[in-house]
């Protein structure tokens, strides 16, 4: 049974909406490769977020969160403008 927040929520359906803005083709069916920026306003865990970006882009992107074989991961910090920075590149 999955539990989510409903900040986790309407985070995930807000990214899956502009995934689905930016990313014009099919869905990737390759080995991919993840890469995250995180500018946070102040200090957090990043773990357990990063399986809701990553679910975020299943079924738009790419078929299934599975074909992630190499993920990089930077935390920083921006008060005045925290965001999600995401690259993904087949392999």
């Amino acid at each position: 049974m999955k539990f989510m927040i409903k900040e986790g929520k309407d985070w995930k359906l807000n990214a899956q909406e502009q995934s689905k803005k930016i990313w014009k083709g099919k869905p990737m069916t390759c080995p991919i490769w993840f890469d995250v920026k995180v500018f946070l306003k102040r200090e957090r865990d990043l773990a357990g977020g990063l399986k809701v970006v990553a679910d975020s882009f299943q079924g738009i992107v790419y078929e299934d969160d599975k074909q992630i074989t190499e993920m990089t991961l930077h935390k920083e910090f921006d008060k005045e403008n925290p965001r999600l920075e995401i690259k993904v590149e087949s392999l």
